[in-house]
């Protein structure tokens, strides 16, 4: 495995710090919907295309940096989007 050089850590460990608080948590979930993470980035137009998959790959870099492993953020988003049982207990 390929260690990382003094700058790679610093810059992981500075991802950790701004997102390992709440507020950095709501941002990566918001960041997480506005990049079309869990969307299918698929169009006919070649451009818009190119435009999706870029914001996708802008917030895939992100939680990577991160060391989110991305199978649970997928779960965790699908949690997120699912109705609170709560709402129907009236």
């Amino acid at each position: 495995m390929k260690e990382k050089s003094n700058d790679q850590v610093a810059v992981t460990q500075a991802y950790q710090r701004v997102f390992n608080t709440d507020d950095g948590e709501l941002v990566l979930r918001d960041l997480a919907k506005a990049s079309g993470f869990m969307a299918n980035s698929f169009t006919t137009d070649p451009l818009e295309m190119a435009f999706n998959n870029g914001n996708r790959d802008l917030f895939i870099r992100i939680i990577t940096t991160l060391g989110v492993d991305t199978l649970k953020m997928i779960e965790l988003i699908k949690e997120e989007n699912q109705p609170s049982e709560d709402i129907y207990d009236n």
